[in-house]
C-alpha cells in the first residue's frame, strides 16, 4: 500500500516538473504572438519571463534527471529537491517533493567516487543556479 502511494506521488512530481515548463512555454509563445514579437525579444523586454524561463528549464532538467536516477538514490535526490524548490519559492514543488520523500530512504551508499561526485556536482550547480535566480527575483522587486 505505501509503495503504491509513493509511486503516485513520484508520478505527480514528475508530471509537475515536466508539465509546468511546457505550459509556461506555451503561455510565453502565445504572449509573444499577442505582442507581435519573437520569443527572444519577449525575454529581453520582460525580465520576469526570462527568470521564469530559467526556472522552467531547471524544473525540466530535474524531472529528466529524476526519471533517470536509480531508485535507491531517489531519497537523496528528493531531499535536495525540497531545498531547491523552497529556495526558488516553488512551494508546490517542495510539497510534492516532501510527499514523494516521506517513505523513501535517504540513506544510500554510492557505488563509486565518480558517482558521488557527479551527484553532488549536479546538485551544487542546481542549488547555485537557484540561488542566483532567487537573487534576481529579489532584485527585481527592489527596483
Amino acid at each position: 500500500m505505501t509503495r503504491q502511494r509513493m509511486d503516485i506521488w513520484q508520478k505527480i512530481l514528475i508530471g509537475y516538473w515536466l508539465g509546468i515548463p511546457i505550459i509556461f512555454l506555451l503561455y510565453a509563445f502565445l504572449t509573444a504572438l499577442k505582442m507581435n514579437t519573437n520569443f527572444a525579444q519577449l525575454l529581453i523586454q520582460l525580465p520576469g519571463f526570462a527568470i521564469s524561463f530559467l526556472l522552467s528549464c531547471v524544473m525540466w532538467v530535474q524531472g529528466i534527471v529524476f526519471i533517470r536516477t536509480k531508485s535507491e538514490m531517489k531519497g537523496k535526490f528528493l531531499f535536495f529537491a525540497i531545498i531547491q524548490q523552497a529556495l526558488t519559492l516553488n512551494f508546490i514543488g517542495a510539497i510534492f517533493s516532501y510527499f514523494a520523500l516521506r517513505k523513501q530512504s535517504t540513506e544510500y551508499q554510492f557505488d563509486s567516487k565518480a558517482e558521488k561526485m557527479s551527484f553532488y556536482c549536479f546538485w551544487v550547480s542546481i542549488l547555485f543556479l537557484s540561488l542566483f535566480v532567487t537573487f534576481l527575483m529579489w532584485r527585481m522587486t527592489q527596483i
